[in-house]
């Protein structure tokens, strides 16, 4: 298992628009092979990005949810997309080796 953390930079004018599509787009990754679970939060303090923090089987299963993501722009797409405000920032992360 992986955990991945995707952070999208949100145009802040958009926020409130993005959080209902965001909701919408998540059931699609749900259906995918390899997915455990997503959460997406928000900053306490500025409508300026969300974070996503999500559990897969693989990185490979990851990567090909996102080429399919890409490819098919399906739930959205082009709605999701008009709300970013840059590049998003993807990091894989492996099991925890410490934890309370």
């Amino acid at each position: 298992m992986i955990t991945v953390t995707l952070t999208l930079p949100i145009r802040p004018e958009k926020f409130e628009e993005f959080k209902p599509l965001m909701a919408e787009m998540i059931k699609d990754t749900a259906s995918r092979p390899g997915f455990r679970s997503i959460k997406v939060f928000a900053p306490t303090s500025a409508n300026d990005k969300v974070l996503c923090i999500e559990e897969w089987d693989s990185e490979a299963e990851y990567m090909a949810y996102l080429a399919w993501r890409q490819e098919t722009a399906t739930t959205g797409g082009e709605a999701v997309a008009s709300c970013f405000a840059g590049e998003p920032v993807l990091a894989f992360w492996n099991e925890p080796f410490a934890a309370a």
